[in-house]
């Protein structure tokens, strides 16, 4: 199920040209994100594995973030937190702030140097990519605060 959350507010700039105040309608886009490290996103190379990797922790922990510039100015963007409401029944309602991430493992007979096996061959890319991401995972399935990734503790 989507969500939808319409903010209303007076003094915010926009709020304030409406009779309502309405601000702001926030729409959820998204249940799920691929995560995809095939070499289609140029995660070919080690450093292209590295930063792919970082990414990917770094959705994971949610602190992922990036700063650049917008018609001159610095700007940031960042991922959402969880959200949280009075529920109808007294309840309370949580909405996840990210999506679930699906991670895309490919290219399972090709070799990569980001890792030699004991002969000083490159090892199998997917199977590197299915390790890693599983021990990145591991922030999920330890987490003991807020909505994880799975809700199910599912890797």
């Amino acid at each position: 199920m989507l969500h939808v959350e319409l903010v209303f507010d007076h003094t915010h700039p926009i709020g304030r040209l409406s009779h309502s105040g309405l601000a702001d309608v926030l729409v959820e886009s998204a249940l799920s994100a691929i995560f995809d490290l095939e070499d289609s996103i140029a995660c070919v190379d080690v450093g292209g594995k590295l930063i792919a990797y970082l990414s990917c922790r770094g959705l994971m922990k949610r602190y992922l973030s990036e700063t650049f510039e917008k018609c001159g100015d610095p700007a940031t963007r960042s991922l959402n937190p969880d959200r949280f409401f009075a529920g109808p029944n007294g309840v309370d309602v949580s909405v996840r702030g990210g999506a679930l991430l699906l991670v895309r493992n490919v290219g399972h007979l090709m070799t990569n140097p980001a890792i030699l096996n004991l002969d000083g061959n490159a090892v199998f890319e997917g199977l590197m990519d299915v390790m890693i991401t599983i021990v990145i995972a591991l922030h999920d399935l330890k987490k003991s605060h807020g909505l994880g990734n799975s809700v199910n503790g599912s890797v």
